[in-house]
């Protein structure tokens, strides 16, 4: 086996033995600085929020041009939060968390919204969609407490899908806001729900 490598095999001399141990030595100081000065940064960006800001929140403008009322939505840090809305408003809401944006004007019965990520267009089913994402998590937050736990637990539904049997619903020319929202809300919270469910 010796014989195999023998021809590959070649002695390094002391002198570049010694200069690598040294550059190595100094390469890794380095290293070490640059590590240290890296997690001096982080820690002062997490305490800042910097760091949280850019990884887990996203602003968001919302535009509906000619349109003025009052806009709700939950915010990054679950909290709800209204604001005057006149055509465009920017708004932080959380990346990865189905959130509902609700758009609240005198000349219409029922808020417009939409499910961010899915959309960013207000719409009639998706002011409906919204309404109950929103009830999902203020009902739930009322009740429990762990408002995060709920977030995390109403990313499981598929919001976009029922966005979609909303629509279906308008088309049919059925209207469900004459559903029973808390039967909708009760079999989302305990993965019952069917399409049957929007019937009113």
């Amino acid at each position: 086996m010796r014989g195999i490598f023998r021809e590959t095999e070649k002695k390094m001399p002391v002198r570049s033995y010694k200069y690598c141990m040294r550059r190595n030595t100094t390469t890794a100081g380095i290293f070490l600085c640059i590590l240290f000065f890296l997690s001096a940064v982080l820690s002062v960006s997490c305490e800042n929020g910097f760091l949280y800001d850019a990884l887990y929140t996203k602003t968001l403008t919302v535009s509906a041009p000619g349109k003025t009322g009052t806009l709700l939505w939950i915010d990054d840090k679950a909290t709800v939060r209204r604001k005057a809305f006149t055509s465009e408003v920017a708004i932080t809401v959380s990346k990865g968390f189905a959130t509902p944006v609700l758009f609240f004007s005198d000349d219409k019965e029922h808020p417009e919204g939409f499910v961010y990520p899915f959309t960013s267009t207000f719409t009639e089913a998706g002011g409906f969609a919204a309404h109950i994402l929103y009830r999902f998590i203020k009902d739930a937050d009322d009740s429990y407490g762990d408002k995060h736990e709920v977030r995390l637990y109403s990313n499981h539904f598929n919001w976009e899908k029922f966005q979609e049997l909303v629509e279906q619903s308008f088309e049919k020319g059925e209207n469900p806001w004459e559903c029973d929202q808390t039967l909708i809300l009760e079999s989302i919270a305990d993965g019952s729900f069917t399409p049957h469910v929007l019937k009113p």
